[in-house]
């Protein structure tokens, strides 16, 4: 089923012209990063400042488009950061880059939801994980609700343990569109989203954790990722959040993330100060020459960065960390002590 189009908001947010580009042709010249006062002085909020960022933010990539043409009258929720349009964009025939409204080109999901979920037992001896309830809803709903909210308008979902209580469950819902994945033998998530890319049509697409829970920011999380893809120059763009604003996570962290936005795994380092978010895009021919059968998504990403084109953007929502039953347990606590699912 086809999501009918909606008229939005124009996604403002590329702010690639931070103050080390000085010299350097502006990447999108039409759209620039103004940095104003700074942010003022507020204790334990939770949110991430540009100055405490600093060599974090990506240039081009920080992405936070929260300033929209319908927030006239309102507060700007970060005063300090504003994205300032300038002439349009040039003409640029076939470049592959996506517009900066809306999820233009990318139109289809993958959903990983075929793990075992061993970590969360035993809640998950009897159900699969991404169907393990928060705040009334499935972790595996809350993820599509997410997605048709953004655009997509198809979702395939893979699926392995207890799988038939997945497809059960999904055999009603409307939008984004279901296209199920059986996996016999689970594939991982590099092998199972090679396992589908029959679905995607050689199009970029977009890959998602079912397992996971976000709250988008003033724009959703999957447009933002739209917004910032270019697949002239990234094989994979990831959602990384700051290990701070991680609910529930109390990890090394995943990756750095330099000041062109690429982001390098820790390796050996004991700590790094961005997470991986459970969502990003990625190209299917970044899937050439990988193995048949079960692989991580791991390969993709470290291959894509020894070649420069892998790419981040920071998450600008909540977040949470849902791997154990504890963790479950307090997230659904800070929804039950008043605050908002979106």
């Amino acid at each position: 089923m086809t999501i009918p189009h909606q008229p939005e908001a124009k996604c403002d947010g590329d702010p690639s012209r931070l103050p080390s580009d000085a010299g350097r042709a502006h990447p999108r010249p039409w759209l620039r990063v103004h940095e104003d006062a700074g942010p003022p002085s507020r204790p334990d909020t939770g949110d991430v400042s540009v100055s405490g960022l600093a060599g974090m933010i990506p240039s081009g990539l920080d992405g936070d488009p929260s300033r929209l043409p319908s927030d006239a009258g309102r507060a700007h929720p970060r005063p300090w950061l504003r994205v300032h349009e300038d002439a349009g964009p040039p003409s640029r025939p076939d470049t592959g880059d996506v517009s900066v409204s809306g999820l233009a080109g990318i139109k289809r999901a993958m959903v990983l939801a075929a793990g075992l979920g061993l970590r969360m037992r035993p809640l998950t001896l009897t159900r699969p994980k991404p169907l393990l309830t928060v705040a009334g809803r499935t972790l595996l709903d809350h993820g599509l609700d997410r997605l048709a909210a953004a655009g997509i308008e198809t979702a395939v979902v893979n699926s392995h343990y207890l799988g038939e209580m997945i497809e059960t469950h999904l055999a009603n819902r409307s939008q984004p569109t279901i296209q199920l994945s059986p996996e016999s033998t689970i594939l991982e998530t590099g092998g199972g989203v090679k396992a589908a890319l029959p679905y995607f049509a050689g199009e970029p697409f977009l890959v998602v954790n079912a397992d996971i829970l976000w709250l988008d920011g003033p724009v959703p999380a999957a447009r933002r990722l739209a917004a910032a893809w270019n697949p002239a120059l990234m094989d994979a763009l990831l959602l990384l959040v700051p290990v701070e604003r991680a609910h529930g996570y109390h990890g090394p962290g995943d990756y750095h993330l330099d000041a062109e936005g690429r982001p390098q795994h820790r390796g050996n380092a004991k700590r790094a100060p961005l997470v991986f978010a459970g969502l990003h895009i990625v190209r299917p021919e970044a899937f050439a020459e990988t193995p048949d059968g079960a692989f991580s998504a791991r390969l993709i990403w470290d291959r894509a960065e020894a070649t420069g084109r892998l790419y981040g953007l920071i998450h600008d929502g909540e977040w949470f960390h849902v791997g154990t039953p504890a963790d479950l347990a307090a997230t659904e606590q800070w929804f039950e002590a008043g605050k908002p699912l979106d």
